[in-house]
């Protein structure tokens, strides 16, 4: 679902679907529902365990079925009332903050799929008093691919682990954490031209 000109915009199982084509619901079970709402559109979905989805164009409200309670992962979290774990990364560790959660829930893209993409590196500190050491975040972070620059970026807090040895990525991910601090981390890039590696 999308916005286009005030419009919303939907494609089904790959066929689009026109605003002038709401209420819709499906033939087949499970059913699946999608009107226009005042606020937007609603999607329900209750044997898919959606109990409502309403989107106005730039928000999205999700309410999960009773059912679901402690078997959802993801950005939205486990939907099981426990705090402690709330901010959960894919690789199971527990944020920071809420834009190092956020961010690592961003997808990589594919370098070779269109312009410049995104990929998931370890990040090298950059700090003059640690010189002596060489510090690497122990989570990776979205970087532009080799050959581009990035045109959009935000703060996020990793935290680094420091070692006087160059050690292989594989080995730096899930170490000890020495210190944290905020870097960089893109969201949009820019390249004049990006060859891909077969």
């Amino acid at each position: 679902m999308s916005y286009k000109s005030g419009s919303p915009e939907m494609i089904l199982n790959g066929v689009a679907l026109s605003e002038s084509q709401l209420p819709y619901q499906s033939f087949a079970e499970p059913v699946v529902k999608i009107l226009k709402t005042e606020n937007g559109l609603s999607v329900l979905a209750p044997e898919y365990g959606i109990e409502k989805i309403i989107y106005d164009g730039l928000n999205v409200q999700l309410r999960t079925a009773v059912w679901m309670r402690g078997q959802t992962c993801g950005i939205c979290g486990r939907h099981d009332d426990e705090t402690e774990r709330e901010f959960s990364m894919p690789d199971g560790s527990v944020a920071k903050d809420e834009d190092s959660f956020g961010h690592s829930w961003i997808l990589s893209e594919d370098a070779c799929s269109g312009a410049c993409k995104l990929h998931r590196t370890l990040v090298k500190t950059e700090k003059p008093e640690r010189e002596e050491n060489k510090c690497y975040s122990i989570h990776p972070v979205l970087r532009c691919a080799k050959g581009c620059t990035p045109s959009a970026t935000t703060p996020v807090s990793v935290g680094f682990h420091c070692t006087s040895a160059d050690l292989a990525e594989e080995s730096l991910i899930d170490r000890s954490e020495d210190f944290t601090e905020q870097v960089e981390a893109h969201t949009s890039c820019s390249c004049k031209s990006l060859k891909c590696e077969g």
